[in-house]
Order: C-alpha cells, then sequence, then structure tokens
C-alpha cells in the first residue's frame, strides 16, 4: 500500500429535499513507490487526477433541509453517497538492471467508484466545513517493460501496475452560494493498493 495527498474543488446541487448531485475533482499525489525483485530496482511516482459524479443522501429532515432560516443551511448535518468517474495518472519509471538504466514515462487510465459518509457543520451564515471518510475501487493500470542480461543471455520482462482500492479521509471547507448549490475544496489523505506484475521473455 501507499499513501499520499488529496487536494480538490467540488460542486453539490440540491435535487430534492434529501438529495444532492456532486461533481468533484480530486489531485492525488502518492509519495514514491520502491520495489526491489533481486538486483532489480523499479521506482516509481504517481499523480492521480480524478473526475467523478455522484449522488448524495442527506439525513436531516425536509423541513430543517428547507427552512426559512438563513442561518439554517440544507447541506449541513450528516450525509452519505456513492459516485464513480474516470481516473488518470502520469508516472516517471525508473528502471535499474544489472545492465543498465532506463526511465520510462507511463500513463495509468481507468475507472473507479466509491462511497463515502460525512458530516457539515454551518460554522457562519454561508459558510461550512465538513470532514469525509471514503472507500474507492479502482480498476486502473499502466504497462512498462524492462531488460537486463547476464553474460549472453538476455531477459525482457514485460510489466503491469495497477492500483486497486483505497481509502482516505478528507477535510471539507465550503461556500453555499445559494439555497441549492455549495461550492467546496477538499484537503486530505489517501491510502491506495498497488500491485506490480511482471511476466519474462527470453
Amino acid at each position: 500500500k501507499q499513501n499520499g495527498i488529496q487536494v480538490g474543488l467540488g460542486y453539490l446541487l440540491s435535487l430534492t429535499s434529501q438529495w444532492d448531485m456532486r461533481m468533484e475533482y480530486n489531485h492525488n499525489d502518492y509519495h514514491t513507490i520502491h520495489e526491489y525483485i533481486g538486483t532489480d530496482s523499479y521506482s516509481y511516482k504517481p499523480e492521480f487526477d480524478r473526475y467523478t459524479l455522484g449522488v448524495d443522501y442527506n439525513f436531516d429532515s425536509a423541513q430543517i433541509k428547507f427552512a426559512d432560516s438563513v442561518m439554517t443551511s440544507p447541506f449541513s448535518g450528516w450525509y452519505t453517497g456513492v459516485d464513480m468517474g474516470r481516473d488518470q495518472a502520469s508516472s516517471n519509471i525508473n528502471i535499474t538492471t544489472d545492465s543498465s538504466t532506463s526511465q520510462q514515462d507511463r500513463s495509468l487510465r481507468g475507472y473507479l467508484g466509491g462511497v463515502h459518509v460525512g458530516y457539515d457543520w454551518q460554522v457562519m451564515q454561508h459558510a461550512l466545513l465538513g470532514i469525509e471518510a471514503f472507500a474507492l475501487a479502482i480498476s486502473t493500470e499502466t504497462s512498462y517493460y524492462s531488460v537486463s542480461s547476464i553474460g549472453y543471455d538476455v531477459s525482457t520482462t514485460d510489466n503491469k501496475i495497477r492500483e486497486q482500492n483505497g481509502f482516505g479521509l478528507s477535510l471539507l471547507p465550503g461556500y453555499q452560494l445559494n439555497q441549492a448549490s455549495l461550492l467546496y475544496a477538499s484537503i486530505g489523505y489517501i491510502d491506495a493498493k498497488f500491485e506490480k506484475t511482471g511476466t519474462g521473455t527470453d
């Protein structure tokens, strides 16, 4: 597993008394991943851009959600939701073997879906502060090759890197634009599982 930071922007649009539509962009910056197989070493630092669309369910009653008081935000309180979207990343893969050192630029692309639960506090008339826990199911991968030689024997290995799932925690400061929409930022921690596989040929 590998951890990193997540920063992003999002927009909430109230659809009904308890349902909201959610659009979000996040940039995930992971720490460099180092792997060693025998005398060969691999390092890569993935940075992901994620675009998701989802829905949230608010547990507050309709009477509270659409109260006339300007001090009552329709987005405050407990909520949960689901989302899905596109996942893409770039990474420089540094490969060191007994016979060579190389660097390959690779792009990771795929899809993801997730669930989240959180709570929003109304701290000022138009300002909210939320905390959210989330879990992601991810299908994102890229491939690269490495070449090593021992004497006259040369072998090529086709490798794949997959990001499979992740979870994290975010703080969400937001500004309520009107009674039906909220603009917010996110900053938090993410932990994801990366898997490397390879098949060799002589």
